[in-house]
């Protein structure tokens, strides 16, 4: 506040006090909007500040089921009263909101540009400097209040490699299946390939630099009929042709492994030895 008052003591009293009502209304909107996060964080986190914690003695003559129900319930109220507050400093910010808008239209209305240029500025710099310094703060309490996180190790590690242990009793299926390594999947994709293209016709690789735009096909030069019921028609022997094409077909595996692989993985998953 001297800050502010040192470099805006320049201006008229009557832009002076509008300035100075604008920078107290912005950092305390900055200050609850601070406080919001932080409760938000804490409820989030199922964790109860210091100043929200309920201070209740309780006898050493009840039983612990009783003692544990009174624990409940003041953990309860600690969250209820945060949630209280959270709704207070929301509208609190919300009214700091309307008031710094009036603020301006007020300063607008009895100054040039430049000064409200200047006033503006000198609000956001230092507003901008309590800003950092509360979430500093409100990050170190955090901190303190929610415990440590381990290290989870589902983590992808890119780095890390898997081998099978050398004292894991497989058999030789079972060591098959697991040398496959971690991206081996048992199950076909599907491919279309053959429904939309000629099933003779070979896919040529893109490796060589002369079959790169090969690919491309000309478009076609094919115009439907001028009768508007010739095209309901086309479409429908069209598609009495394709199914036609379908039932001749042989049935497609689902699985990319035989039947005893199979069995195997399942001997896998229902061991209790294995690595998760």
């Amino acid at each position: 506040m001297r800050r502010f008052t040192y470099f805006a003591k320049k201006f008229p009293d009557k832009t002076f006090s509008l300035a100075k009502r604008l920078f107290i209304a912005t950092t305390k909107k900055t200050s609850y909007c601070s406080h919001i996060y932080f409760l938000k964080s804490c409820l989030q986190s199922k964790t109860i500040p210091n100043g929200f914690q309920l201070n209740y003695h309780r006898g050493h003559f009840l039983i612990p089921s009783t003692q544990h129900t009174i624990s409940s319930i003041l953990h309860h109220c600690s969250l209820d009263l945060m949630k209280a507050n959270l709704a207070e400093y929301s509208a609190l910010t919300q009214s700091f909101s309307e008031e710094k808008d009036i603020l301006k239209d007020s300063l607008k209305a009895i100054c040039n540009i430049s000064d409200i240029e200047k006033i503006l500025h000198l609000i956001h710099q230092l507003n901008q400097e309590l800003y950092i310094e509360l979430r500093t703060t409100k990050k170190k309490k955090l901190n303190k209040l929610t415990p440590h996180q381990k290290r989870s190790h589902n983590t992808k590690d890119h780095l890390s490699v898997v081998t099978i242990p050398e004292d894991l009793t497989l058999s030789s299926s079972e060591h098959i299946i697991l040398s496959r390594g971690l991206k081996f999947i048992a199950h076909k994709r599907v491919k279309l390939h053959n429904r939309f293209n000629n099933p003779n016709k070979t896919i040529s690789t893109l490796d060589e630099a002369d079959t790169t735009f090969k690919k491309f096909q000309p478009p076609s030069t094919w115009c439907p009929p001028d009768d508007p019921q010739s095209e309901v028609s086309l479409f429908i022997e069209k598609c009495q042709q394709d199914i036609g094409d379908l039932s001749s077909l042989q049935p497609l595996r689902s699985h990319n492994i035989s039947r005893e692989e199979r069995k195997t993985l399942n001997t896998l998953r229902n061991r209790k030895d294995r690595l998760n």
